[in-house]
């Protein structure tokens, strides 16, 4: 079965027509108009229904999600292709000049082994509305892709996310037999990351200080343009509520547990609470060596803890932001964003071991939801 799904995917998306077609595009007044109207919301296996351009509500995924943010910052992360490598872990590359006709070149991961590079089309761009793409799949004669994503503006600071993958044509079939569960969960996946990281820059209010850094007076330094500011962005989630996973993520005896060897070092604003904001944390880690940490943000309320590294052989103007958000009655969406600059000329080894050390610790936290009761 996983060799049909290869080659069904190898031929579906590396022998695209290498010529724009522009193919009409659905929901003209910025919905999703003539299909989910006609067909409905939830897909019906059996029913023939179809919109006006001939895509089969069964051969089509749909996903949708409420965004606590602003349109402009949806917008501003959907359109910041840089950043894809950082929070899409369903396209984790995207290229594209934005232009109708225009191509657009991603790279699209089909589970943890596979992963191609697709070649589009842009057919619709709107700014801060919709952006849509799509192809002939096997030179023009087999069927056809389209995938669209857009942006409902509901109010000031809330916005709606709705995107949909379709085919059409005599792979289709073929394409929802052998690619519809992995397709479905790697949207499933781009649209809670979109959210998760829409709503930490809106709410954190992050970005809009430029990422700086801050010195112990509170001086604050504008990052190195010489060695570029590097970014880490990782997302997990977790099986219980956010009032028990954030005394996770700054009381060092429960951090020790999931992260590695972690030393209090009292030396802020309150000593008598190591934990406090304001206090220091010291890490001891290998390659890295020391580094302190110094809490400037703990909300229990908003759940959000933010920290700035005051020591550091390695890195410079370094800031981390955690904050978790409610996802039900038993769910908790942890985003962890890091941003630094690096003293290395080549960052890779510092960033691929940062990288995975912070991943193997969130699996143990993960796990630990899961596996046993917090004590």
């Amino acid at each position: 079965m996983k060799f049909l799904i290869l080659i069904t995917a190898l031929i579906s998306l590396q022998l695209m027509a290498k010529e724009p077609i522009i193919y009409p595009i659905d929901s003209p007044n910025n919905d999703l108009g003539k299909m989910i109207k006609r067909c409905g919301i939830k897909r019906d296996k059996k029913s023939e229904c179809k919109d006006t351009n001939g895509f089969k509500r069964k051969h089509a995924i749909y996903k949708s999600a409420v965004i606590n943010a602003p349109v402009e910052t949806v917008w501003r992360i959907m359109t910041d292709l840089k950043r894809y490598k950082t929070w899409n872990s369903f396209m984790p590359k995207l290229e594209s000049d934005f232009k109708v006709g225009g191509r657009v070149k991603f790279k699209v991961a089909l589970g943890p082994v596979i992963k191609l590079t697709e070649e589009l089309f842009t057919q619709a761009f709107e700014s801060q509305k919709r952006w849509c793409w799509g192809n002939k799949i096997l030179f023009k004669k087999f069927g056809y892709s389209q995938r669209c994503r857009w942006l409902q503006k509901i109010d000031q600071n809330k916005t709606l996310y709705m995107t949909t993958e379709k085919f059409k044509g005599a792979m289709a079939g073929m394409v929802n037999l052998t690619q519809r569960k992995i397709l479905t969960k790697g949207v499933m996946n781009e649209t809670r990351e979109l959210k998760n990281l829409a709503e930490y820059e809106y709410q954190s209010q992050f970005f809009k200080r430029e990422v700086k850094a801050c010195n112990a007076e509170g001086d604050c330094i504008r990052p190195s343009k010489k060695r570029g500011r590097r970014e880490i962005i990782l997302t997990r989630t977790l099986d219980t509520t956010p009032e028990n996973v954030f005394p996770w993520l700054y009381e060092i005896e429960k951090i020790q547990k999931w992260l590695g060897n972690f030393k209090t070092k009292v030396t802020g604003v309150a000593p008598n609470d190591p934990f406090g904001n304001g206090n220091v944390r010291r890490i001891v880690a290998p390659f890295v060596g020391i580094t302190d940490e110094t809490y400037t943000i703990i909300d229990d309320k908003k759940f959000h803890i933010r920290y700035r590294v005051t020591k550091s052989k390695y890195m410079k103007n370094h800031i981390g932001d955690m904050l978790l958000f409610r996802d039900g009655k038993n769910k908790t969406q942890f985003i962890w964003v890091i941003s630094y600059d690096s003293l290395f000329k080549s960052p890779r080894f510092q960033r691929w071991f940062i990288n995975n050390h912070l991943k193997g610790g969130l699996k143990k936290l993960k796990n630990h939801f899961i596996e046993a009761p917090l004590i």
